[in-house]
């Protein structure tokens, strides 16, 4: 009974010992993790900022957040302006080529997106061939605001 006893008295001490190392290990890492905690990860604030578009290749709208209008941009194929419900001056502008449905692929290529200089509400996009040739090209465009 001794040696049972002693033993038990070991795994004790053993799992004390781990304890306080998980605990000043969470202590340590917890000022780097701050932060409110919400669904999905995503703080609130930027969340509710976000605006996306998802955009055919004929300019038309498919769907989106905030995104009001799609035209033609200068050139005859392959340039598109989005335009947002707010100011997306200061927002990240991110695109990639991508068909607006769930059947079927778009064709490869590769997609330009900054902010159009005379409307700060939005985002002039270019889509081109892999070869680098403009191309029409469906594609999804997200702005990243708080």
């Amino acid at each position: 009974m001794a040696v049972n006893l002693q033993q038990a008295v070991r795994c004790l001490a053993i799992a004390g010992v781990l304890v306080g190392a998980l605990s000043a290990a969470s202590a340590y890492a917890a000022p780097q993790n701050r932060g409110a905690v919400v669904p999905g990860g995503a703080a609130a604030e930027t969340a509710s900022g976000d605006r996306w578009a998802v955009v055919n290749r004929n300019a038309t709208l498919a769907r989106g957040k905030g995104a009001i209008a799609v035209t033609r941009g200068d050139t005859a194929a392959g340039s598109y302006i989005v335009v947002f419900n707010k100011d997306v001056t200061r927002c990240l502008w991110t695109g990639t080529i991508g068909l607006s449905g769930t059947v079927g692929v778009e064709q490869p290529g590769e997609i330009t997106v900054v902010r159009r200089f005379n409307n700060p509400q939005a985002v002039y996009v270019t889509t081109h061939t892999s070869a680098g040739a403009q191309a029409d090209r469906g594609f999804h465009l997200f702005i990243g605001c708080n």
